[in-house]
């Protein structure tokens, strides 16, 4: 079974590789590892999972921040800002399940690693987690994101 957090991570790698504003950008769960020392000649975002705020007790609130990875090769098209605009897009105007309440980005540096200049995004979600009825303690059986339609 896979976990809550793990399950919103693989639910926004396949929104994202169904948006057409990312269309012919390879999307992945967490930084693809496979890249190191290769380097890549199609842009890449990487969704994971940065910081978890939670509430004291199941049932309450839950503060999720993703992070985006954004890999691209020198002189691609589009570059890591583009295609950070394009990630603000999918996830801003148009209809989704996720309720992104804020999205920022640092700057874009170079990785000799994976010959590409990387920037790295974070959206916050806010949700509420769902106690797990079958376990003692803090445990919780799932996240609800609260979601707003566009």
């Amino acid at each position: 079974m896979t976990d809550p957090l793990t399950g919103l991570r693989a639910e926004m790698a396949a929104y994202l590789r169904e948006s057409p504003l990312l269309e012919g950008i390879a999307i992945r769960e967490e930084f693809p590892g496979g890249y190191k020392g290769v380097p890549t000649r199609q842009a890449c975002v990487a969704v994971g999972i940065s910081g978890v705020e939670r509430a004291a007790a199941p049932g309450g609130r839950v503060k999720l921040t993703l992070r985006f990875d954004i890999l691209c090769p020198p002189g691609g098209n589009p570059g890591c800002h583009g295609l950070f605009d394009r990630l603000c897009g999918a996830l801003f105007f148009q209809k989704n399940a996720f309720g992104t309440v804020e999205i920022h980005c640092g700057d874009a540096a170079f990785d000799q690693e994976t010959g590409c200049l990387v920037l790295t995004a974070e959206a916050v979600l806010a949700g509420l987690l769902l106690p797990n009825e079958d376990a003692e303690g803090e445990g919780f059986a799932d996240i609800i994101i609260k979601a707003k339609e566009v």
